[in-house]
C-alpha cells in the first residue's frame, strides 16, 4: 500500500497555502466550510425560486373548484374537459 501523498495548494478564497491529499483541492481546510455553506444556500434558493414558478403556473384546486361549480359540472368532469380541451390544442398546434 502507498502512503497518499500531500501536495501544496493555494486557496482560491484567502490565497493562504496549504496542503492535501486529494489531487485538487482549490480551498483551504478555514475556508472550504463557508464556501460549502455558501453554495448550498445558493442551491437551496434557485431550488425555492424555481418551485414557486411552477406552483404561479398552476391553477389551484379552489380556483377549478369554482370553475367547475360555475360551469354546473362536477370537478372531475371538468378537469376531464380540461385535459381533453388541451390535448385538442396540442394536436392542432402540431400540424
Amino acid at each position: 500500500m502507498s502512503k497518499p501523498v500531500e501536495k501544496k495548494f493555494v486557496c482560491t478564497v484567502c490565497g493562504r497555502a496549504f496542503t492535501a491529499e486529494a489531487r485538487i483541492a482549490k480551498y483551504c481546510p478555514d475556508c472550504r466550510y463557508k464556501v460549502r455553506i455558501k453554495q448550498q444556500r445558493e442551491a437551496t434558493q434557485a431550488r425555492l425560486k424555481r418551485n414557486r414558478r411552477k406552483s404561479e403556473k398552476k391553477n389551484s384546486l379552489q380556483e377549478v373548484s369554482a370553475a367547475a361549480r360555475a360551469a354546473h359540472m362536477s370537478y372531475g368532469k371538468y378537469v376531464a374537459m380540461l385535459g381533453s380541451q388541451k390535448k385538442g390544442e396540442e394536436k392542432n398546434g402540431s400540424l
